[in-house]
């Protein structure tokens, strides 16, 4: 599950059309530098509400009602 990302135009390419990890890695940083003077966007905060979330269901072996199954669908 991915922490944080970032939108780019373009991928960078070596000479043989190959992702360019070196400068995928000088523009991750140049994004954090950035990020943390700028605070975190609004994408970004949905992904950290993801992540913080807690599910407090309680499921239960019993069987759906047919009628309501018939509604939901």
């Amino acid at each position: 599950m991915p922490k944080q990302f970032f939108y780019v135009t373009e991928l960078p390419r070596n000479r043989m059309k190959k992702l360019d990890r070196r400068a995928m890695r000088t523009l991750w940083e140049e994004r954090k530098q950035t990020a943390g003077s700028e605070g975190s966007g609004g994408a970004q905060a949905v992904i950290d509400a993801i992540l913080s979330r807690q599910s407090i269901r309680k499921f239960t072996d019993q069987a759906v009602p047919k009628d309501l199954l018939e509604t939901i669908v």
